[in-house]
C-alpha cells in the first residue's frame, strides 16, 4: 500500500521518456497502486527507497500531483527534478543543487548516492538543470542531453526562434529525435524546418505528437478534404470563392486566447509563397511575451500581479465576421495577464489589442490605456524576429510566450497557401 512507502528520495518526472530513462536505470523496480483520483502512477524501488511521480505531458496536474506527493512525503531526504519539475523548485541556493544529463546511460544510483552523502536537498536533471525554471541563487547549471548527431539547431539571433535541420517530417522519428525537437521547441518558442514535403495526414500526425488537435471554429468553413484538423490559410478563390481564410491574423494575437484553453501551440506548412520577381512576400512576425516580461520594470511587475485581462471572441475584427452562433459558442472569458509557460516555468505576458476587452479590478479607460501600453511594448523591435517563408516550410510557435501577425504586403495575382494546425488546449495559469 502507497501509505507504507516512506521514501528517502522523491522523484518528480513529468514526461514519458523521462519516466522510462529512469525506470531502465533502476536495477530493481516494481509497481505499485494508483493514487484514484489523481491518476497518479508510481513505482517504488526497494534498493533505493524512492518514489517517482509521473504526469502528463503537457498537463497542469502535473503540479498539483508533484506538491501532493512533495507534502506526502515531508521526510524524503532529496528531491530529484527531471524536465519540467524544475520549475516547481524555486527555493535553491549553492550547495543545494546536483546537476546531471539526461541520458539513458548516466548511473543515478551514483548520483543520486554521492547527492546524499555531500548534503544536497535537491537535484535537477534534464531540462531542469538548464537554469530557466525557478533556478537562482548563483547555481550551478548544465544543459540537458545534447540532440542527436543528426540534428542541427540554429538560433535566429533574434529573441526567439531556431531553425531545425536534419530532420525529414515525411519519415517516422524516433522518440530521442522528437524529444530534441520538443526541447528546441520549448526553449526557443518558434522553430522551423525547411524543404519538407508532408501530406495533411502527416501533418496532423506530427502536430498530435504535441497534444490533442484543437480544432479551430474556421476550420468549419475551410478545412482540408479528409483532413478536418487542417485550416486552410489563403487569399486564392476558386469558381469566385474562397478557398481558406484570407487574412488571417494581421494584428499582433495569440491564437484562440478567447477560448477557455487556448492552444499550446499553432504549426503551419507552407504550401505556396507570395512572391514579386522573385522577392519573397507576406512574412511572419513573431514577438517574445517572455522576453517582454523580462524587460518590464519592477514596478510594472507588481501592478500587473495577480490580474485577469477579459478576452471576447467578438472583439477583434475579422475580414470574414463570425457569425452569431460562432461568437455565442465563444463567450468572453478572463486569463492571467502574467502567464507561467507549463514547462519551462518561465513567465510572459498574455494581453493584446482587440482580443483583451478588460482588465478586472480597472475602471475602462485605464483598463484600455493599459492594455494598448503592454501591447505596443510585447511588440518592441528587440523582442521580434520576423519569418520569410519559402515553400516547403513547416513553423510552429507556442502560443503561452508568442504572439505573431501576418504581414500583407500582397494581393492576387500573388498566391498565398498555408494549412495549419493547432494542438494542446489547455487552462492558462
Amino acid at each position: 500500500m502507497l501509505s507504507a512507502i516512506e521514501p528517502r528520495i522523491l522523484v518528480l518526472a513529468p514526461l514519458a521518456e523521462e519516466w522510462s530513462i529512469l525506470l531502465r536505470a533502476c536495477e530493481e523496480r516494481r509497481p505499485t497502486e494508483i493514487i484514484s483520483g489523481l491518476k497518479l502512477p508510481c513505482s517504488y524501488v526497494p534498493a533505493w527507497r524512492m518514489a517517482l511521480a509521473q504526469g502528463g505531458h503537457g498537463k497542469t496536474q502535473f503540479a498539483v500531483q508533484a506538491q501532493y506527493l512533495i507534502g506526502r512525503f515531508p521526510s524524503a531526504t532529496l528531491l530529484v527534478c527531471v524536465g519540467a519539475g524544475g520549475s516547481l523548485v524555486t527555493d535553491l541556493s549553492v550547495g543545494d543543487l546536483v546537476v546531471g544529463t539526461e541520458t539513458v546511460e548516466h548511473d543515478y544510483r551514483l548520483l543520486f548516492a554521492g547527492a546524499l552523502s555531500g548534503g544536497a536537498r535537491c537535484i535537477c536533471i534534464g531540462y531542469a538543470a538548464r537554469g530557466v525554471a525557478g533556478l537562482h541563487g548563483g547555481c550551478v547549471a548544465l544543459p540537458a542531453g545534447e540532440p542527436p548527431m543528426s540534428i542541427e539547431i540554429i538560433p535566429t539571433g533574434a529573441a526567439l526562434g531556431a531553425e531545425i535541420r536534419g530532420v525529414d517530417l515525411a519519415r517516422p522519428n524516433d522518440d530521442e529525435t522528437f524529444a530534441a525537437i520538443e526541447r528546441a521547441y520549448n526553449d526557443h518558442a518558434v522553430i522551423f524546418f525547411r524543404d519538407q514535403h508532408i501530406t495533411p495526414p502527416q501533418q496532423v500526425a506530427f502536430t498530435r505528437r504535441f497534444g490533442e488537435i484543437e480544432f479551430n471554429i474556421f476550420g468549419e468553413r475551410w478545412s482540408v478534404q479528409g483532413s478536418p484538423e487542417i485550416v486552410v490559410v489563403s487569399n486564392v478563390t476558386e469558381d469566385g470563392r474562397p478557398i481558406g481564410v484570407r487574412r488571417a491574423g494581421e494584428n499582433w494575437h495569440s491564437d484562440m486566447c478567447y477560448a477557455s484553453r487556448p492552444p499550446r501551440g499553432t504549426m503551419l506548412y507552407a504550401l505556396e509563397i507570395p512572391e514579386l520577381f522573385g522577392l519573397a512576400l507576406g512574412d511572419t512576425e513573431f514577438a517574445s511575451t517572455a522576453a517582454a516580461w523580462d524587460a518590464l520594470p519592477e514596478r510594472m511587475r507588481r501592478h500587473l500581479d495577480g490580474r485577469r485581462a477579459v478576452f471576447d471572441f467578438a472583439g477583434r475584427k475579422r475580414a470574414f465576421p463570425p457569425t452569431q452562433a460562432e461568437i455565442d459558442r465563444y463567450p468572453p472569458v478572463t486569463h492571467p495577464i502574467v502567464r507561467t509557460h507549463p514547462v519551462t516555468g518561465r513567465k510572459c505576458l498574455y494581453v493584446m489589442r482587440d482580443d483583451c476587452t478588460g482588465i478586472e479590478g480597472i475602471e475602462g479607460r485605464e483598463a484600455e490605456t493599459l492594455i494598448d501600453a503592454l501591447a505596443d511594448h510585447i511588440v518592441k523591435p528587440a523582442f521580434v524576429y520576423r519569418h520569410q517563408w519559402r515553400v516547403g516550410d513547416l513553423l510552429m510557435w507556442d502560443n503561452c510566450t508568442v504572439q505573431h501577425r501576418a504581414i500583407q504586403d500582397y494581393d492576387l495575382p500573388q498566391r498565398r497557401l498555408m494549412h495549419r494546425t493547432t494542438m494542446g488546449g489547455i487552462v492558462p495559469l
